[in-house]
């Protein structure tokens, strides 16, 4: 088979090697959506390994006729159409339900409890602050967490992990989710509650739903308004879920007292620049309770070199098995 491989970079030499043995693959770096979507349109590939940031749409898939598997090392799926790859017969390879994976990587969960602290101690402020030449603490007055209550929107793997370092860290511990098989897996001295109770006595808030036609926007104006006055917003799920204007507003306000986030609407299909118009950046430009990274949760070294490889087996393992899978991924 022929394989078109977007993101050789993060790829150990002796995993492109297990991919190679299945054919010819030809490596691109830094692609983006437009050349992703010509690459497909013009050769014949059997399959593509994929990434955040390339979107294989409904019009990049109909170019590609030859297409039998998009493989991405992401659990979130929203940068490929999965009714088109299903109605082409495309099947998609992915890290999402691979559970006894998953449950080892904590990449992401580790930068949610950095943000917290970064944004509860105003560590960038005060770091900018020292090499500005400046050794002076009273600015920089922080927020203990011990005592206070962090609030857990969706309970999977992400929001188990963080509910833990919250208990490790003395904290309540809140957690909501809609599935119950979610919440019996929440870790021992978390409490289940409903929605708008964890909005409303939380000190921390912290996000970890996957995005889908259900959950876009799920965070809204009225959501962000039932917040305790004060409560710190962290968010390292998807931009998406988030009405990022009305959490400016607050953030103006004073009604909510800090954010830290990971993600922002639309990053993932930015060439590599800020938008002007970007109202969290902005607003982080003149203020400095807000602490906002690129997108880099899941880009730890062991978390990198754990999915790459364990993709890599999984669509070596399907190809030579013979038995489709259907789209499931």
């Amino acid at each position: 088979m022929r394989i078109l491989h977007l993101e050789p970079k993060r790829f150990a030499p002796e995993v492109r090697a297990l991919i190679e043995a299945l054919g010819p693959v030809d490596y691109v770096d830094d692609a983006d959506t437009d050349q992703a979507r010509r690459l497909l349109a013009s050769t014949p590939y059997d399959a593509v390994f994929t990434r955040l940031g390339i979107e294989l749409d409904a019009a990049a898939l109909a170019g590609a006729t030859s297409l039998r598997f998009i493989v991405t090392p992401t659990t979130g799926l929203d940068h490929i159409d999965l009714e088109a790859a299903a109605t082409r017969g495309i099947e998609v390879v992915s890290l999402k339900g691979q559970v006894h994976l998953l449950d080892t990587v904590a990449s992401t969960a580790e930068l949610t409890w950095a943000l917290l602290l970064a944004a509860v101690r105003r560590l960038p402020a005060a770091h900018t602050s020292v090499v500005g030449g400046v050794w002076a603490r009273d600015a920089f007055v922080g927020t203990e967490l011990r005592g206070r209550t962090l609030g857990i929107v969706g309970c999977g793997r992400l929001g188990r992990m963080v509910a833990g370092y919250g208990l490790a860290f003395g904290m309540d511990v809140l957690v909501h989710d809609h599935d119950p098989a979610a919440i019996e897996r929440a870790p021992d001295g978390a409490r289940s509650v409903g929605l708008d109770e964890l909005l409303t006595v939380a000190d921390v808030v912290s996000v970890h739903l996957p995005l889908d036609d259900t959950t876009a926007g799920f965070i809204g104006r009225e959501r962000l308004e039932q917040m305790k006055p004060g409560a710190v917003f962290v968010n390292t799920a998807r931009g998406e879920l988030v009405d990022e204007a009305a959490l400016v507003d607050l953030l103006d306000a004073g009604r909510i007292g800090a954010v830290g986030v990971d993600v922002v609407a639309d990053d993932s299909r930015w060439p590599g620049v800020v938008p002007d118009d970007q109202p969290l950046v902005a607003r982080a430009r003149r203020q400095d309770n807000i602490v906002i990274t690129p997108h880099i949760g899941g880009y730890g070294r062991d978390a990198i070199d754990t999915t790459r490889r364990f993709i890599a087996e999984r669509f070596v393992a399907r190809v030579h098995s013979g038995e489709p899978e259907g789209s499931t991924p």
